[in-house]
């Protein structure tokens, strides 16, 4: 069950990166177009899924965020 949980504790982790990179290419194309764009962190923390997983991942880090 242990190594179980260390595999989703992974999977959720490599999701927030994934989730970022989507956010910074999505943040260069909006730039690269010419407009305004909030920060990567800044939709990171409006977006509801990565709030989630960074909630779950809460008490494998010992309370401490992401």
């Amino acid at each position: 069950a242990d190594e179980r949980v260390d595999v989703l504790e992974g999977l959720l982790r490599m999701s927030l990166v994934a989730m970022r990179r989507i956010y910074l290419a999505g943040e260069d194309r909006i730039i690269e177009l010419g407009a305004d764009c909030d920060s990567v962190d800044a939709m990171m923390e409006s977006d509801p899924a990565a709030r989630e997983i960074r909630a779950a991942l809460k008490p494998a880090d010992g309370g401490g965020d992401e």
